[in-house]
């Protein structure tokens, strides 16, 4: 009889509960340059009655007059404030209108700091090298990874900061195995703005959801092995600093001080 690990579990698994988690990452295009057609990802999330994009701060620059999201009826205007910081690097935009086949993630549900104590993660974006263009249009393809939190010694080589960052194992050329098939994971650029999702150690015996609780900022090209997420409840706090009548209760939110 053989062993069954979590990672092994999730293999098969993974295509039940990525429903829940796919639907709220966005490609974001740039209509404006036919060469840089594809710029990141972002999350989709809600707020009460608000709605949100929010992706990694360097992939914005001067482009938020420039991005477009696919498969929608009406453009949208976009606004992007954020924190240019390396250590929380991320932009967020309120929404005039919900968009249309995406689901944001209501993250008055997140626990936050919870009792979960596993180390495993998903890393979900769309990886740049998966993106393919026919004349104007533009196919992106979304991946989801299983990966797992580093030690102390990669937060110090990836000069990230606990506090502020969760730092995992991402290397590019690995080869893992999904379901009966072995897998190489592409590089990750693109993938920054995606979202980071914290797997209970839980899953084994229960059926449970993964739960938000990073956005993907950066792959440490130095040293090519890790990825380096904001955590969320610093990105909802800075949104809760400038709309600070949005419904977001949450205490671990609200103790976090927020420098103008």
């Amino acid at each position: 009889m053989g062993i069954i690990t979590i990672e092994d579990y999730l293999f098969e698994k993974i295509d039940l509960i990525k429903g829940d988690i796919e639907d709220s990452i966005v490609p974001l295009h740039n209509y404006g340059d036919p060469y840089v057609p594809f710029i990141g990802s972002a999350l989709y999330i809600a707020i009460g009655n608000n709605q949100f994009l929010i992706t990694a701060n360097h992939i914005i620059g001067s482009l938020s007059t420039k991005i477009s999201i696919p498969k929608q009826t009406e453009p949208q205007n976009f606004s992007f404030i954020g924190d240019s910081s390396i250590e929380k690097d991320f932009s967020f935009t309120k929404l005039e209108k919900p968009l249309e086949i995406f689901k944001p993630i209501n993250v008055n549900n997140l626990m936050l700091k919870n009792k979960n104590t596993s180390s495993l993660f998903l890393a979900v974006g769309y990886p740049e090298t998966k993106v393919e263009q026919y004349h104007k249009t533009i196919k992106t393809t979304l991946e989801i990874f299983i990966t797992n939190e580093c030690g102390k010694e990669d937060y110090i080589l990836s000069k990230a900061k606990s506090i502020y960052n969760i730092v995992t194992r991402f290397i590019p050329k690995e080869i893992k195995k999904k379901g009966n098939k072995d897998t190489q994971l592409p590089f990750p650029n693109g993938m920054s703005g995606g979202g980071l999702f914290k797997i209970s150690d839980q899953i084994l015996f229960r059926d449970t959801k993964p739960e938000l609780v990073g956005l993907l900022t950066r792959w440490d090209v130095e040293n090519k092995k890790n990825m380096i997420s904001t955590k969320i409840e610093y990105i909802l706090a800075g949104i809760k600093h400038v709309y600070p009548d949005i419904e977001l209760e949450n205490d671990i939110v609200n103790s976090i001080k927020v420098n103008n």
